[in-house]
């Protein structure tokens, strides 16, 4: 696997070789980071990768769980539903994280919806009723938007690379607002603010 930290490739490794030599720093790098992020700004939006209840890498998951250790951030669990499976991925991630894990959980994003809402209504009431967290939000599919996800960018010489200028990633997220405005629950954010 190639290697990256703080934005410098350092070569290609495997998984010991990264366990000994890497994690350490990235772990260092990570603390300082967020640090100097909560340091300059208010409120921070982190943003996980894969899932955060990998149980055969609950001590070397970087990207969510020792993310969340540090920062103790209120947490909104999104599912992609397009892909199918999205109430039994939030079940099963709730049911895997650790009870310091699960206090985070603020509430269930459903991302990607297409269709009648009143056929999505009998399945947010049963996540809400089981879980007992609210729906802070059903995002629909937006074909049109053209944010080019992780796994679908192009990939060039090895590498992936994503066709957009920095002015129209901006434009793009100026659109956004409104939609955020229109079909997420923002008290839902709000009241698990607190600060973190």
């Amino acid at each position: 696997v190639v290697v990256f930290l703080g934005g410098r490739c350092l070569g290609i490794m495997g998984w010991e070789e990264y366990r000994e030599q890497v994690f350490p720093r990235a772990r260092e790098k990570i603390k300082t980071a967020l640090a100097g992020l909560a340091d300059r700004y208010e409120f921070i939006v982190i943003e996980g990768a894969g899932s955060p209840v990998e149980v055969n890498l609950r001590e070397t998951d970087l990207a969510n769980r020792y993310v969340a250790r540090l920062a103790d951030p209120s947490v909104f669990l999104v599912a992609d539903i397009d892909r199918g499976g999205a109430f039994a991925a939030l079940v099963g991630t709730l049911a895997l994280m650790e009870q310091n894990e699960r206090k985070r959980v603020r509430g269930l994003i459903i991302n990607k919806f297409h269709g009648e809402m009143e056929l999505l209504r009998p399945g947010l009431d049963f996540l809400e009723e089981y879980t007992g967290l609210p729906t802070a939000g059903v995002l629909p599919y937006l074909p049109d938007l053209l944010f080019t996800g992780e796994d679908h960018s192009k990939k060039i010489s090895g590498k992936q690379q994503v066709d957009i200028s920095p002015d129209e990633l901006r434009r793009r997220l100026d659109d956004c607002l409104p939609l955020i405005d229109k079909y997420l629950k923002i008290e839902h954010f709000i009241a698990g603010y607190g600060g973190n």
